[in-house]
């Protein structure tokens, strides 16, 4: 997630087009769920990121390939090619997730 959000800010900042919308990742943090009742029965949960803003959660690709042609965006395709250029093949973010909200990305 840092990673992501990182190259999400470079993206934003010296690479997107102006037509393209922003991309944004939420932060993640790890929160326990403490309750006696639950910890009586060995139950523990757990929270990782924040949750997303309102609208339709949609898995707009993954990791070996897969686009969804639905939803597939001009933006989501120059966010991953600039993270595979920019780390020089070093990483690049394929499996994105997340809510459309105008033009713009959140993703987790």
């Amino acid at each position: 997630s840092t990673y992501a959000s990182f190259l999400a800010l470079k993206y934003n900042e010296i690479a997107r087009p102006a037509h393209c919308g922003r991309i944004l990742f939420l932060g993640a943090c790890v929160v326990e769920d403490v309750s006696p009742a639950r910890e009586y029965v060995g139950e523990r949960r757990y929270f990782v990121e924040k949750p997303l803003p309102p609208g339709e959660f949609i898995k707009f690709s993954n990791n070996t390939g897969y686009w969804n042609e639905r939803h597939m965006d001009e933006t989501l395709l120059r966010f991953s090619a600039f993270t595979h250029d920019t780390t020089s093949g070093y990483i690049m973010l394929t499996d994105l997730q997340g809510i459309k909200q105008g033009n713009d990305f959140v993703l987790t």
